[in-house]
């Protein structure tokens, strides 16, 4: 036990699909390690090739809190959702199957939602790459409890982490929120959003309470992808929900500027991704106009040029030349 008087259990959701097992075992260790143990690790292998779930099965044997479920294979968002409705605990969390928790993870937002009763524990993100390591997702400020109102603009300002890992949810919080399979990217901003549309108190504690691999081959560094498009469905069905859509001028306008800052990710990636351009000039004027269109829903045009401005410099000169007329009407 976590040396208080908390005794809940804590349900972690792991989705597998064709992980190194040797990365699986270190995700396993790190939550042995776990300096509260009232957990159960939820493990779904998302219909991985070969012999790979006979080999994740092998590393459970001696751990009755390891539970791996098998599935047809349906994407990330699938088997974290199959993972959730299997949960019986009162908290829940997440992590990757090559990522891993940090000792006093659990404790710590255990602790934290119990102080507070809070319906989400949010803490910041320990990135592991080639040159070290560096701490995202750290929230400024002295702002450590608030609303479900905060949580939500904080995300937009991406003062807290997009990601669904490295936070603790009240279960009763989340029993109607699932992860969009439909999504093959931003499927976890839309789903930490519908929580913090349905959490009344949420709070943010400074320890670091999971640590991320930062994969080299990862799709965001490999090319343009159609499927970033996704990240812009994501803002839009933000902007489409009763929260944004019934709240307040500020609110709505940092809706508004999220959705435009992941057009403005798109254009910068395709920009970089010179081949996509040219065998997709249609595709890409198409999400340009989309960014630029922002300006029609309202949104103050100088504001739309200074994030452009700031975030991508050189698109911004470029989209000056090419949409003059549209930005300087």
């Amino acid at each position: 036990m976590a040396g208080f008087g908390n005794n809940e259990l804590v349900s972690i959701v792991s989705p597998l699909h064709n992980t190194d097992p040797l990365l699986v075992g270190m995700m396993l260790n790190s939550v042995v390690c776990q300096t509260y143990d009232k957990w159960e690790l939820i493990m779904i292998d998302d219909g991985s090739d070969g012999d790979f779930y006979e080999k994740y099965n092998s590393l459970i044997e001696e751990e009755p809190r390891f539970k791996l479920h098998r599935m047809v294979h349906a994407g990330v968002s699938a088997a974290r959702n199959v993972g959730m409705g299997l949960a019986k605990g009162q908290y829940l969390t997440f992590v990757d199957s090559d990522d891993e928790l940090p000792r006093f993870s659990l404790s710590s937002l255990v602790q934290a939602a119990c102080d507070f009763d809070a319906d989400c524990v949010i803490s910041p993100l320990r990135v592991i790459g080639k040159r070290g390591s560096r701490i995202t997702g750290r929230l400024s400020g002295d702002d450590k409890q608030f609303d479900g109102r905060f949580a939500m603009e904080s995300l937009f300002l991406k003062r807290v982490s997009e990601s669904s890992c490295g936070k603790l949810y009240k279960r009763s919080v989340v029993e109607g929120v699932r992860f969009d399979e439909n999504l093959k990217v931003c499927e976890d901003a839309l789903f930490v959003f519908s929580v913090f549309e349905q959490a009344s108190r949420c709070c943010y504690i400074e320890t670091p309470c999971y640590q991320y691999r930062n994969r080299s081959g990862s799709s965001t560094k490999s090319g343009f992808s159609e499927k970033f498009f996704d990240a812009v469905v994501a803002a839009e069905r933000m902007l489409e929900s009763e929260s944004i859509i019934n709240g307040d001028t500020s609110l709505k306008n940092q809706a508004h500027a999220y959705r435009y800052s992941k057009c403005v990710d798109c254009v910068r990636s395709m920009i970089r991704d010179r081949s996509y351009c040219a065998l997709n000039p249609s595709k890409a004027e198409e999400v340009i106009q989309s960014l630029l269109s922002q300006k029609e829903q309202g949104y103050p045009r100088d504001r739309l040029e200074a994030l452009l401005a700031a975030k991508a410099p050189l698109l911004y000169s470029i989209l000056l030349r090419q949409f003059d007329r549209i930005f300087r009407k």
